[in-house]
């Protein structure tokens, strides 16, 4: 399902009339500030375009972000104002192009102000470039690409036991780099993947990780997976799953879109991801509360931090609750 911006950059991109220069198109009324779709054509093809058009002066000079380029041209079409156009460098990322501008007209879309539109604008830019900063050429690793299908798995999971879609997504904080990957108030759940044979243990990997702090419920949630060339279901098809059943709720598709670029899922490549699937072989939840086997941030010396242990997996079954009984909690 395209996104409103692809769509005007589409409509734009047939329209034939004019041959060079750029063409450009409103957003939508309902947005405060005046922003556009654009387009310019060139020689070597057609650059799509972010556009804002703010009272001069704004910016004195282009400036090269990490990916983007942020430049500013007059405003042909009103007097005594500028266009600020973001565009991309590299136009294999087209797709992640169009959720960032998607995600910059959200931050800007209310504020009354045109100083506030630019502070929004550059202050979420620079969050974006980052972004792009950390992307690898190569895509996921085989490590991640694990964790990341027990992550969506797990967000199937919970809407298709009739959770809401809003709630789910908010909760899915993995991807923003939080303490755990999903958290609903007070209610926080860290996810495992393992493809091991017979697992004997869990991997800690920080030492606020099983921290219930401040929290009233904390899960542990544990997925064993078979890892095969075929037969399972891959991370492409589960990510095509789960923005079939947001595509009737445009701003959460964006939203789930931005939550996979954050994970580190590229759509320039698929083909990579195409290459192995997973199968669930085993399921284990628990309820991590005091006797549970763990280290608390509170518990550490002074000095000591970064800890990193595992936990004997049979010293957690006296812990073990029924999935589904947690997800009737969420």
């Amino acid at each position: 399902m395209p996104t409103k911006i692809e769509t005007l950059w589409t409509d734009l991109e047939a329209d034939t009339t004019a041959t060079s220069g750029l063409l450009y198109r409103r957003y939508a009324v309902s947005v405060k500030p005046d922003i556009f779709a654009g387009i310019r054509r060139t020689a070597s093809g057609v650059q799509r375009l972010l556009a804002v058009s703010l009272p001069a002066p704004v910016i004195t000079e282009s400036v090269t972000l990490q990916g983007l380029i942020l430049s500013v041209e007059t405003d042909t079409a009103r007097p005594g104002r500028q266009m600020v156009l973001l565009s991309l460098t590299d136009p294999a990322q087209t797709d992640l192009f169009a959720v960032v501008c998607e995600d910059l007209i959200a931050q800007i879309a209310d504020e009354p102000t045109h100083q506030n539109v630019l502070n929004a604008l550059l202050g979420r830019l620079e969050q974006w470039t980052t972004l792009f900063e950390n992307l690898s050429p190569g895509g996921l690793s085989v490590e991640k690409r694990q964790g990341l299908f027990g992550e969506l798995w797990f967000l199937n999971r919970w809407l298709d036991t009739g959770g809401n879609p809003a709630d789910c997504l908010t909760a899915w904080t993995g991807p923003g780099g939080s303490i755990h990957d999903f958290q609903l108030s007070d209610q926080s759940i860290e996810l495992k993947t393992t493809s091991s044979v017979n697992p004997q243990s869990i991997q800690i990997s920080n030492e606020r990780q099983l921290d219930d702090s401040g929290l009233s419920h904390l899960w542990l949630w544990m997925l064993t997976l078979d890892v095969r060339p075929s037969g399972g279901q891959s991370l492409n098809e589960l990510v095509d799953v789960l923005l079939y059943k947001l595509s009737g709720l445009p701003m959460l598709h964006n939203q789930f879109r931005l939550k996979l670029y954050q994970a580190g899922y590229q759509y320039v490549h698929r083909s990579v991801y195409d290459t192995t699937t997973y199968t669930l072989r085993t399921e284990q939840v628990f309820r991590v509360s005091e006797g549970f086997p763990r280290i608390k941030l509170d518990q550490l010396p002074i000095g000591v931090s970064a800890v990193r242990y595992a936990i004997a997996l049979m010293a957690c079954h006296p812990f073990q609750v029924e999935s589904a009984d947690v997800f009737a909690q969420l």
